[in-house]
């Protein structure tokens, strides 16, 4: 913890300062989307790509209980791209 009093400031700019939802909207490059010669699945918390063009098992025939490698997230939270 800092306990402080400020006795001299000065305001460097008027403009209001970057939040969170700016920097996701403006700041943070947007990820770039890859070719693929087949189906590629996304994870929708990481981002990880599962491309069934690239892997021995297609991600349809994976168990269930499959996670992705990043995140430990469930076969679920993946999406068609």
């Amino acid at each position: 913890m800092f306990v402080a009093s400020l006795d001299n400031c000065v305001v460097l700019s008027d403009e209001n300062s970057a939040t969170y939802e700016y920097y996701f909207a403006h700041i943070k490059p947007q990820p770039q989307k890859q070719a693929s010669n087949g189906d590629v699945w996304v994870c929708k918390i990481c981002g990880y790509r599962y491309d069934n063009s690239v892997e021995a098992v297609k991600f349809e025939d994976l168990p269930d209980e499959w996670v992705c490698p990043l995140c430990k997230h469930p076969k679920s939270d993946f999406e068609l791209e």
